[in-house]
């Protein structure tokens, strides 16, 4: 179930309830000041990185991975700071400390990976087709025959 919430976004399951909250940056689409020499703006769904008058970078809007990377970039490149991020974006603080410390154990590979989930198998067999089909004719519905088995 996705419930989404002006800048954040829940994730929610019901067997063990984990509740992730991710909260989402703002992107003003007038010209945003991080700090004195650093500004964002937003033009056509896109955001653009300024340095003075010199383009550093630019992301779509709803790209979060390439969001993280420019931010930490900037940090580590020592031309911003955490607190500055997090107060232009309104992101939370701790974040934006993951993000930089991910580039620096990482690398930029750390934000573009994708993480291969384990998972296993889901066989049905002929025993197991032959029970669903035996519980659909007494009239079960799926989600009965799916705890059954």
């Amino acid at each position: 179930m996705w419930v989404i919430l002006v800048r954040s976004f829940f994730i929610v399951k019901k067997e063990n309830i984990k509740i992730f909250k991710i909260q989402l940056p703002l992107f003003p689409p007038e010209l945003t000041f991080i700090n004195k020499q650093i500004f964002f703006q937003k033009r056509d769904g896109q955001i653009y990185y300024f340095y003075g008058l010199f383009p550093l970078f630019s992301h779509e809007e709803s790209d979060l991975k390439l969001f993280r990377f420019i931010t930490s970039q900037l940090l580590v490149s020592g031309n911003v700071k955490q607190i500055e991020i997090a107060k232009a974006f309104g992101v939370p603080y701790i974040s934006v400390k993951r993000s930089v410390n991910r580039l620096r154990k990482e690398g930029p590979e750390g934000f573009f990976k994708t993480e291969a989930k384990a998972r296993t198998p889901h066989v049905l067999t002929d025993e197991v087709v032959e029970r669903c089909k035996g519980y659909l004719d007494k009239g079960c519905n799926p989600a009965e025959i799916a705890e059954k088995l």
